[in-house]
């Protein structure tokens, strides 16, 4: 959804790497503003600038609600990115498995269903592709900007033909939501022996 082109050069590159899948891994790392104001704030270097990307992060500002709408029981924001160091922070969480790269396909618009960002959404009457492979549509998620009338949403499918190039890919197998045990806990202890 984001750069396409850039991850099917990434992954028929034969390049070795460690995958980290952003779902569920990535979404299992979630922080609320409390626990960030309270583990973080005023902790170092580090921990400082990951209280301010937490606090000021682009995507708090399109729902007009800032840092607040995490203020809440119950409420938390993932962290994505800081979940990529996990696998050196904390590697116990992990389990890892050799699986091949699979390749990423642009889905097909169907005809005359999109007709700009209005059409979005899951009715019968909206933008519309197919699934990979198969002529069964669903509501198409996200429109190219620079042809609103064109689907841009893309699946991964296997790839025979990357056999030879195996991913290392990583899931969690639990401590993430152990309270006082997780990723986000160990980290901020690395940092303060750091005094970071």
């Amino acid at each position: 959804m984001q750069d396409l082109l850039a991850v099917r050069v990434l992954l028929e590159s034969g390049v070795r790497m460690l995958y980290f899948p952003g779902l569920p891994n990535g979404e299992a790392l979630q922080l609320s503003f409390p626990d960030v104001n309270a583990w973080f704030k005023g902790q170092g270097a580090i921990s400082d600038a990951i209280y301010q990307r937490y606090i000021n992060n682009p995507d708090l500002q399109w729902t007009g609600q800032g840092v607040s709408r995490y203020d809440n029981a119950g409420t938390t924001r993932i962290m994505w990115d800081s979940g990529n160091f996990i696998p050196f922070i904390q590697p116990s969480l992990l389990a890892v498995q050799h699986v091949s790269p699979p390749a990423l396909v642009q889905v097909r618009t169907v005809d005359g269903t999109c007709d700009g960002y209005a059409s979005i959404g899951s009715c019968e009457t909206c933008c519309k592709a197919y699934f990979p492979g198969t002529d069964q549509a669903y509501a198409c998620e996200t429109l190219d900007p620079h042809n609103p009338k064109r689907c841009l949403d893309a699946f991964f499918v296997d790839n025979p033909q990357a056999e030879a190039r195996p991913l290392v890919e990583t899931t969690f197998v639990g401590g993430l939501f152990k309270q006082g045990q997780g990723a986000a806990v160990d980290l901020l202890r690395k940092l303060q022996a750091a005094g970071l």
